[in-house]
């Protein structure tokens, strides 16, 4: 017997809202900072993620997860008293495709709130049901698109951070925790 047809439902629809696109990043340079702290591999018991350095101020984020392995191009930023990830889809995924099929690709920036030490790493994604009802009644606050359903932010990196730290306590409300994994084992 598989996952309930509701259950399934609700578990897609979570992940779904757990991951708004946005057309702009939201760093500039002067933005940006290094921590090696969050170099490493990072796991929850089922779920594991490793980042690595790659270049000046950005990171590689590769992660293994019940639905498979993924990589992102990731750059830590603060705002104000906040760490935040930026994270867009590593393009080695698309090696190999043809000019025409790449020039549909678009790759989208999503954001995550991050909190790391040494032995631990707090991750939360934006609560994407907060951001939907927050555009339904207020529009106007940050631009974006809703397409078949879905929200993709297409302001700017000044509006989306400043419509980022005037509500971070209420887009990144729901961490999940990570231990360090020692990698020597």
């Amino acid at each position: 017997m598989g996952f309930p047809k509701t259950l399934w439902t609700l578990w897609l629809a979570a992940l779904c809202v757990a991951c708004i696109p946005s057309l702009h990043p939201l760093y500039t340079t002067e933005d940006l900072i290094d921590e090696p702290l969050l170099i490493g591999t990072w796991t929850d018991g089922s779920d594991a993620f490793v980042f690595s350095p790659q270049g000046a101020s950005a990171y590689l984020l590769t992660y293994e997860d019940s639905s498979g392995p993924g990589s992102f191009t990731v750059h830590l930023l603060q705002l104000g008293d906040y760490r935040l990830l930026d994270l867009l889809p590593d393009d080695a995924l698309l090696s190999g495709r043809d000019d025409w099929y790449l020039s549909h690709y678009r790759p989208t920036h999503s954001f995550m709130a991050v909190e790391v030490s040494e032995e631990s790493l707090a991750l939360a994604h934006m609560d994407g049901q907060w951001l939907e009802k927050h555009l339904q009644s207020a529009p106007d606050d940050l631009a974006h698109e809703v397409i078949d359903g879905d929200i993709i932010l297409t302001a700017g990196t000044e509006a989306l951070q400043h419509f980022v730290v005037e509500h971070y306590d209420t887009l990144f409300h729901s961490f999940d925790r990570y231990a360090r994994h020692d990698d020597s084992q």
